[in-house]
């Protein structure tokens, strides 16, 4: 085997190039109302830099009140990042799908001013819409409003009737999953965007079944290995229980205990909509990471979640949250979000296989559960494949080897630690699974994270001290 690879060992505890940090989605989105070629965006990757670019490549629809459908998931990943947390850029992965069209619908619409509206609640093909002896683009143009609702027909030389008849077709759908060839998108991104994943997630899709697995299930499979053989990401995940009470049995029963995977429940509600917990937590790891120059050593946890209105199910129904529960959910591998301070904040910084009881018996360690141990720990495999990649069939003899590992220490190593990122980094050849004459080198990176702080307490308690000093002053 030829290449550079970075292998995740058990730790050893003793008594700056930027990794990408953008976050990746899967998932559907309305690609009909991008105009010409629209089907042959199902099943691509795309880099989204902004919500208008969004539209544009994938389309966007936003619902009136409530949730986003599983149809349109993505548009609820649009709306988070792009209008909720201001958070930018992003991978998309469009489903892998075939779609149905209806027979030609006919309305007619009123012009006035020189526009018209075609009501059709976001499901009209926009490339499909005919005006009887009128040519797109040249006699009128169309284009769908910014909710991603109506379409808007603009009259480009006043030619059109004030009562204009307009055809077009609507896409349908039945039993729609997420097809596993979808995935396979994520061993060619880098190739097609130029950037590779930080976290993943499917929001809304966690719990559909693809070939025998669940959607879950398959973010776990990934996050727990490596895409394309070289890089390494954490899984984001929604939990869909109604109750805190019911939370525990639904996390257990779906086996979600993977120190890969971020479990989040709760969905976050502003005005008349809501989104899920889990594509929150993800923006906010992203903005987190851009304001640390990429660098992943910061929880996402206590990330102030600006004007929005509260929680609520994914029914709608709204939720009240004290500290104590969402430390109870915490303390069960499960983040969530929780008003204090006079904000809404999202809470949690442990990854899903995080368990109190277990930390309190000994038999897990808060590292191996904590999201910023495991943040900087992939972001450091990555980092190294993509620092050292150009020495592979170069010549290196033992000089070079040698420098390999100085170089990522002091460049990229003491760098973290002296900026607080790390406590502790160092890496050195390993002579036992080194050979020159194969051309073979491996290197041992130990790391230790900054512990996040889980508690500050201050004590205040009566002195006398004060009257003393009154008394000493009158005498």
């Amino acid at each position: 085997m030829r290449g550079i690879f970075a292998e995740q060992k058990e730790s050893e505890i003793k008594n700056i190039d930027i990794t990408s940090t953008v976050p990746c989605y899967i998932g559907m989105a309305p690609l009909w109302q991008t105009g010409a070629g629209w089907k042959e965006k199902a099943g691509k990757c795309f880099l989204l830099q902004s919500l208008s670019e969004a539209k544009k490549k994938i389309g966007y629809m936003e619902p009136t009140s409530g949730g986003f459908s599983k149809e349109n998931s993505l548009s609820e990943v649009l709306y988070t990042h792009f209008k909720l947390i201001g958070s930018a850029p992003i991978l998309v992965i469009t489903n892998r799908q075939e779609f149905v069209e209806s027979e030609d619908q006919t309305v007619e619409v009123v012009i006035s001013n020189g526009k018209g509206v075609v009501h059709s609640e976001g499901k009209a093909i926009l490339d499909s819409l005919t005006i009887d002896g009128k040519v797109l683009g040249d006699d009128f143009k169309a284009s769908y409003d910014d909710m991603g609702k109506d379409i808007i027909i603009q009259d480009l030389k006043g030619s059109l009737e004030k009562t204009t008849t307009v055809k077009y077709k609507e896409v349908t759908f039945t039993d729609v999953t997420l097809a596993a060839e979808t995935f396979d998108c994520l061993d060619t991104m880098e190739q097609d965007t130029g950037v590779i994943p930080a976290t993943i997630a499917a929001p809304l899709w966690e719990e559909t079944s693809i070939n025998g697995e669940t959607v879950y299930q398959k973010l776990k499979e990934i996050s727990e290995s490596v895409i394309d053989s070289h890089w390494y990401t954490q899984a984001f995940v929604q939990m869909y229980a109604k109750t805190v009470d019911t939370l525990k049995t639904e996390k257990s029963n779906k086996g979600v205990n993977s120190s890969k995977v971020k479990a989040c429940w709760g969905f976050i509600r502003k005005g008349d909509l809501y989104v899920s917990m889990a594509s929150v937590f993800s923006a906010a790891k992203a903005l987190v990471d851009a304001g640390n120059d990429g660098v992943p050593y910061q929880s996402a946890s206590n990330f102030t979640i600006e004007k929005i209105h509260g929680i609520c199910n994914q029914d709608g129904s709204s939720m009240k949250m004290t500290q104590e529960t969402a430390n109870d959910i915490n303390e069960i591998g499960v983040c969530t979000a929780n008003f204090l301070a006079g904000n809404w904040r999202t809470w949690g910084p442990y990854m899903s296989n995080y368990s109190q009881e277990e930390e309190d018996d000994g038999t897990i360690d808060f590292q191996d559960a904590s999201d910023t141990a495991v943040q900087m720990k992939d972001y450091i495999c990555n980092n190294f494949q993509r620092t050292n990649v150009d020495y592979i069939d170069k010549d290196i003899p033992r000089k070079r080897a040698e420098e390999i590992a100085d170089d990522y220490q002091i460049n990229v190593l003491d760098t973290f630690v002296n900026a607080g990122y790390l406590l502790f980094a160092e890496i050195k050849i390993n002579e036992d699974e080194t050979s020159l004459k194969k051309g073979k080198f491996t290197f041992n990176i130990q790391e230790t994270s900054t512990p996040s702080g889980r508690m500050i307490t201050a004590n205040v308690m009566y002195s006398d001290q004060g009257l003393k000093t009154y008394t000493e002053e009158e005498e």
